[in-house]
C-alpha cells in the first residue's frame, strides 16, 4: 500500500437513514461573547476549559430546544435526539459557526423537523422563543420554586433523561 500525500483527498464517512434532521444556528451574535468554537488556539487549559463550556451551552440549548418542541407537538422526548455541531459558513470562509441539530428517531420520520422547519415565524417563535421567554410554559416550569431550589444545573424533572446521560455533566437549564 503506497501513501502519496499529494493524492490526498477529503471524505466524509456518512450513515444513510431516511429521518428528519433540523439545524438550529445562532444568527446574530454580541460582540462581547464569543461563540465561535474555533479561533487562534494557544493549546492551554483555559483553551480547553472554554471550549468545553460553549459545548455545554449548546448541549444545554439544544435540550431545551427539544423540550420546548416536543411539549409543543405532544410527543416524548426520546423521539427526537438533539447534537451540537460546528460548520463552515462557506468552503473559503475561514469563519464557522457552532448550532444543534435535532433528528427523529423513527424510521422513516415523522415529519416533526420538516414540519418546523417550514412553518411560519409565528409557529417557529412559539416553539422556539415563547416557551422559553419569561411567562412561557417551560419557563415557568424551570423557574418555580419547588425546581429551582433543588435543581442547580439540571436534572431529570428539567433536562436529563436517559438517553442523554453521556451530556449530563454537560447540562445546564439557567
Amino acid at each position: 500500500f503506497d501513501f502519496d500525500p499529494d493524492s490526498q483527498r477529503d471524505f466524509a464517512l456518512i450513515s444513510s437513514k431516511v429521518t428528519g434532521v433540523l439545524e438550529v444556528c445562532i444568527n446574530s451574535e454580541n460582540e462581547n461573547i464569543l461563540l465561535s468554537p474555533l479561533y487562534e488556539s494557544n493549546g492551554d487549559l483555559l483553551e480547553s476549559q472554554r471550549l468545553s463550556t460553549l459545548r455545554g451551552a449548546f448541549v444545554s440549548w439544544g435540550n431545551l430546544l427539544r423540550k420546548a418542541v416536543t411539549n409543543y407537538l405532544d410527543i416524548e422526548t426520546t423521539e427526537l435526539t438533539v447534537d451540537y455541531f460546528v460548520k463552515r459558513d462557506n468552503e473559503d470562509d475561514s469563519s464557522v459557526r457552532a448550532g444543534v441539530f435535532m433528528v427523529e428517531q423513527l424510521e422513516n420520520g415523522a415529519g416533526y423537523t420538516s414540519f418546523l422547519g417550514n412553518a411560519d415565524s409565528a409557529i417557529q417563535s412559539e416553539v422556539f422563543l415563547k416557551q422559553l421567554l419569561k411567562g412561557g410554559s417551560i419557563y415557568e416550569k424551570l423557574t418555580e420554586n419547588t425546581h429551582k431550589e433543588t435543581c442547580d444545573c439540571s436534572c431529570y424533572d428539567c433536562l436529563r433523561d436517559y438517553y442523554n446521560q453521556k451530556y449530563h455533566e454537560m447540562l445546564d437549564w439557567r
